[in-house]
């Protein structure tokens, strides 16, 4: 599949609206994305997906569509996740909280916790020690 530029365009609009790209899935992305385009140039959400977790698959390194949509996600969420890093650093800031919160949900790397599921549905939760300088 060729490089559509009314799909990538369509795209780019959908993930870097507002925060679309940290609060939604791909498949709401594509579902809004394919709002945007005529029938014929719908996005197959199921066919993207299959794509994005074959990652052995040789059929994933010949999609240039599929290739250039990732990485125009890819490049929105490092912008956001920029933004809302700015937001949280800066003094002024009055909700620095809500920036934290859905940065922590967002972000694995963010997050003061981590889940490690034991099985048979049992989690543990790993908590990074306070130190001593943190309120």
């Amino acid at each position: 599949m060729e490089i559509d530029k009314q799909i990538t365009s369509a795209f780019s609009e959908v993930v870097n609206d507002d925060i679309n790209s940290m609060i939604l899935d791909f498949v709401e992305i594509i579902l809004l994305t394919n709002d945007k385009l005529p029938k014929e140039k719908n996005i197959d959400s199921g066919d993207f997906l299959k794509w994005l977790n074959d990652a052995e698959n040789e059929a994933r390194n010949n999609n240039e569509l599929y290739s250039e949509l990732l990485k125009i996600y890819d490049r929105a969420r490092i912008e956001q996740k920029q933004a809302y890093i700015k937001f949280l650093t800066t003094a002024s800031s009055k909700n620095w909280q809500k920036y934290a919160w859905l940065l922590e949900r967002k972000y694995n790397d963010l997050n003061l916790q981590h889940r490690i599921d034991i099985g048979d549905g049992k989690k543990i939760i790993i908590e990074r020690a306070k130190d001593e300088t943190e309120n």
